[in-house]
Order: C-alpha cells, then sequence, then structure tokens
C-alpha cells in the first residue's frame, strides 16, 4: 500500500476491527494521519462499530408474551366453543340463523348509509373544525453508550509505594493493597520501590522509583497515563483502530496500538524507549514514529522535530523485554474474580538478590507478589549468584503467605496464618516443622487417590482419541495443580504445563474436575497425567 493513494475500504474495515498486522497497522494510522479523506472514512467506521456495540448491548424490548398468550387462548377457545355449541344446535334452529343474520345485514347496511348521509350533510354547512393537538409527552434526550470502565490489580509492590496519591510508605499494609482495585483516576506514587499493574492478559504498566502518574482515562476504549515525574514501562496487548492508549509527560504524547515501551520524564526531560512494535511522539506541531530497538530523547527546551532516533544497546534492549511491566499474571479473566482465586506472597530477602518463581526471575531483595492460587517453587539466589536452594509455597485463595530468605539463599516458608516473627523453638532456618511434616504426608496422600482415580479412566482415553489418529498419544503428558478441601472437593485446579492441542488439555482438565476425593486431609498437589 502506497501512502499516495487512498485506502480501500475493506481495509479500513479490517484495521478498524484488527485484522490487519502490526506493520499494516501502522502504516494505515500513518495515511489516516495525512489523508483527511481517509481520516473521515475511519472516523465513521468507528462511529458504526461503537453503535453496533451500543446497540448489542441494549436489554430486548419488552413484548409482553404473558398478556399475547392470554389473548390467543381466549381467542381460539371461543371460536372452538363457538363451533361446538353451533354444531350441538337442532337442524331447524341452525337455518334459521341464516334468513335471521341477512336481516340483520340489510338493517346495519341501511343504518351506516343513513349515517354516512348526515354526516356529510353536516360537513357542508358546519365550518371545518380545528385538529385536535395531540399533546406528547417531551422526547427524552438520547442517553450517551457507557464504555466499560478496566480495573487493574497490584500484582508486584517492593518499597516505598502509594495508590491514593499520598505519601509513599515502605510500611503499607499489603493486604489492603493487594485487595484494592486500580480505576480511573487512581493516583499511584513511588519512593525507593517498584509498584505494577495488570489491566489484561498481557497488559500491565509499572512505576520505577520516584514516580508519580495518574490514571486519567481507564476504560475499554481510551486510556490515558498522566506522568507527573518519574518513569512509567507499559506491557501492553495488541489493540484495536477504535482503540487508543496514550502517556502524556509535559507538553508530549506517546501514542500506541500495541508494543512494550517505557517512558521518562524528569525535570521536563522526556526520554522514550521501545523494545518491542511501534511509538508515536507528538508535541501538537509535529510527531517522530520510534520503532523496535530505538530511543528518543528530548530536553525541556528542545524541538521534538530536532530530536535524533538512536539504537538501544544490545544488552539495554535485552533487560527491557525481560523487565518491563513485570510481573504479570499468565491468566487473566477479570479483577473481581482474580481476587477470588490468586494470593499474595510476601518475601523478606537480602537486598539485591535475585528472585526467582517458578523458574521465571521476578524481582530482587523484599518484595510482595500476586500469584495464582496453587503450589508455588520459590528459588533466592545465594551469594554466588547462583540458585541452589528452592522450597515450595502452597497458596490457597485470597491467602498470605511468607517466606524469608537468609544470606546463603536458604528460603524458609513461615506456616499459613503465621506471623513474620514467628519460628518453631529451636528451629534453623532449614529445619522441617511438624506441621510441614503432615503437609507432604497430606500431599502424599491425595496424589495417589487422585493418581488411582484416574488410573485407566476411559473418560481420559477418549479425550485422547484424536491424536491416537495421528500416533501421538505415546509421550503426551499435563501437570495439573489441584487444591483439595477437607471434604474431597476442589478448591482450585490450575494446569502448569502440557504437550498437548489445547482442545485435549481442556477436556482432560474436565475430566480431573470431576474426581471426588473422600474425606481427608487439606493440600495441594501438583501431578502428572501420563499417556
Amino acid at each position: 500500500m502506497r501512502l499516495g493513494k487512498h485506502i480501500a475500504p475493506h481495509r479500513l474495515a479490517d484495521a478498524v476491527s484488527g485484522r490487519t498486522s502490526d506493520r499494516e497497522s501502522a502504516r494505515i494510522e500513518r495515511h489516516v494521519t495525512a489523508c483527511a479523506r481517509c481520516a473521515s472514512a475511519r472516523d465513521r467506521l468507528v462511529s458504526a462499530r461503537a453503535a453496533m456495540a451500543d446497540i448489542a448491548e441494549q436489554p430486548p424490548p419488552e413484548l409482553g408474551w404473558d398478556h399475547i398468550g392470554v389473548r390467543v387462548y381466549w381467542s381460539t377457545s371461543s371460536a372452538r366453543h363457538a363451533a361446538l355449541r353451533e354444531k350441538g344446535r337442532p337442524w331447524w334452529r341452525q337455518a334459521a340463523v341464516v334468513p335471521v343474520a341477512g336481516a340483520l345485514g340489510l338493517t346495519a347496511a341501511a343504518g351506516f348509509a343513513l349515517t354516512l348521509w348526515s354526516a356529510e350533510s353536516r360537513r357542508a354547512v358546519d365550518p371545518p373544525a380545528r385538529p385536535p393537538v395531540a399533546r406528547t409527552a417531551p422526547a427524552a434526550a438520547p442517553q450517551a453508550p457507557v464504555t466499560p470502565r478496566l480495573r487493574g490489580v497490584v500484582t508486584f509492590a517492593s518499597g516505598a509505594v502509594a495508590i491514593d496519591g499520598g505519601a509513599p510508605r515502605a510500611d503499607v499494609d499489603v493486604g489492603a493493597l493487594f485487595a484494592s482495585a486500580i480505576v480511573e483516576g487512581a493516583h499511584l506514587r513511588t519512593g525507593e520501590g517498584r509498584l505494577v499493574i495488570q489491566f489484561g492478559p498481557t497488559s500491565g504498566l509499572a512505576l520505577t522509583p520516584g514516580s508519580s502518574v495518574r490514571l486519567v482515562r481507564f476504560d475499554h476504549r481510551v486510556v490515558e497515563l498522566v506522568v507527573d515525574e518519574g518513569t512509567v514501562e507499559v506491557e501492553l496487548a495488541r489493540r484495536r483502530m477504535d482503540q487508543t492508549f496514550s502517556v502524556v509527560a509535559g507538553r508530549h504524547r506517546v501514542s500506541v496500538l500495541g508494543t512494550a515501551f517505557q517512558v521518562g520524564h524528569r525535570a521536563g526531560d522526556l526520554d522514550v524507549e521501545c523494545a518491542r512494535g511501534q511509538v508515536v511522539v507528538s508535541d501538537g506541531a509535529s510527531q517522530v514514529a520510534v520503532s523496535a530497538g530505538e530511543h528518543i530523547q528530548v530536553m525541556e527546551r528542545s524541538l521534538l522535530a530536532r530530536a535524533l532516533r538512536q539504537e538501544i544497546d544490545r544488552r539495554r534492549l535485552a533487560g527491557l523485554e525481560r523487565g518491563l511491566a513485570r510481573p504479570l499474571l499468565p491468566a487473566w479473566t477479570e479483577s473481581r474474580a482474580l481476587f477470588d482465586t490468586s494470593s499474595t506472597v510476601e518475601l523478606e530477602a537480602p537486598t539485591g538478590r535475585a528472585v526467582r518463581v517458578d523458574g521465571v526471575e521476578v524481582g530482587a531483595g523484599s518484595f510482595a507478589l500476586r500469584v495464582m492460587s496453587g503450589r508455588h517453587q520459590l528459588e533466592v539466589a545465594g551469594a554466588g549468584g547462583g540458585f541452589a536452594n528452592k522450597a515450595w509455597i502452597d497458596a490457597a485463595p485470597r491467602d498470605r503467605r511468607e517466606a524469608r530468605a537468609d544470606s546463603s539463599g536458604i528460603v524458609r516458608v513461615l506456616p499459613a496464618g503465621a506471623t513474620s516473627d514467628a519460628r518453631a523453638p529451636g528451629a534453623g532456618a532449614g529445619a522441617v516443622s511438624a506441621e510441614q511434616a503432615a503437609m507432604r504426608a497430606a500431599r502424599r496422600l491425595r496424589r495417589r487417590q487422585l493418581e488411582r482415580a484416574l488410573e485407566g479412566g476411559e473418560r481420559a482415553l477418549q479425550c485422547m482419541r484424536p491424536l491416537e489418529k495421528r500416533d501421538l498419544v505415546a509421550g503426551s503428558y499435563v501437570v495439573f495443580d489441584v487444591g483439595v478441601n477437607a471434604d474431597g472437593s476442589q478448591g482450585h485446579l490450575n494446569v502448569v504445563r502440557s504437550n498437548v492441542p489445547p482442545d485435549a488439555e481442556r477436556c482432560l482438565r474436565r475430566v480431573v474436575d470431576e474426581v471426588e476425593l473422600p474425606d481427608g486431609p487439606q493440600a495441594t498437589v501438583r501431578f502428572k497425567l501420563a499417556f
């Protein structure tokens, strides 16, 4: 597509619907910015899609089916009973109906003709009457369509943070912080800390130390962040052309469709780094596109049009790709549901020590982290930098677990409900308490019960029938993480990893979900269903 030509209507429709590639969407967006005709066509398409979406969300009209049903019933019933009565009359009474009906019909016709003659006579003598004035109620003002608001959740917090615009505090109530929904109007601040907010499956933002960000608009169509000071990192899933996402930093605006980037705004200076995708920086008079692997710096009194795009150092770029808006939850439904299916882990570790959860590096030092309910592996780097020690955390829904790591990287997970100062008498960091021993025994018991319940199950084999035709069953597996309650019911059921297609994975998940276990100890079990 050359920029000198107008964009075909079907290509504009595909772009608005999100059915074009990132590269094609960027080209169309550049053309639309410079072409008034195509911009007008795009605006009409966006308005039409918005109107259709609003119509789809409206409730159906009330048709009064109960009244209609009653009328139909009585009409058919009256006609049926009239026919039965007529059929039951003697023949001589049925025959008499015809002349009587004819006489009545002639009388009615004569009366109708007389009425018409009288009306015509009055119309010729009397002046025409004024038409009645219809009294109509004033038309209600059309209501603007309501755009659903976004609700984010805190997934990571370390050091001094605040979500209500107050002064950042290091002793913030972690329980209240992670139980709060982040909505439009929120004012996020960090001192010597880091704060991560997630608002979509692969969408989130992170504040680096010493930052202040306000959520001016935060809904499904428009997201607008204002960076008063500091740096915000953004990880954004690809959006449709009728959705906008922008970061305002002073006199500059950074707009994007879907990418990973960060915007720094300190003392009036602007620094934009793009790790993936493309962003557009504008100041009202000019605009500059910044592509993946590039960054641009604009001093407070400099002109954007004269700013130069430069390549990001490879090591710096690799760090950006790993660290932008991390960590985000791998599964996303909606904030209200996430509060019921996620847990909080608070870790106290030496400053600067890297920390991994389930093999993925999520931060360093002490912090609080949101995880999906289930069993998770926790590792803290030792003095030499390696991850030699591992610990397991069983997190129940809406649970809050605490762990401590010493200078050698050994992690001790505190029992559920215990405070950070609780220790078994005479127990060291690597000691196994009686409660931990009982928990391990409960896991072994529940794992054996699950394996026995699923052993040789016909339902599970049926899930693998499509793979059997292609001879792909051998070596297939799914690893489940199951929370079993004391009454044998399942508290949660997550798929940790698998090598089967999504349809087979969902089928096997339903099979495991239907397993009923006897009463026993409460435990979180991770087991492998292999074929």
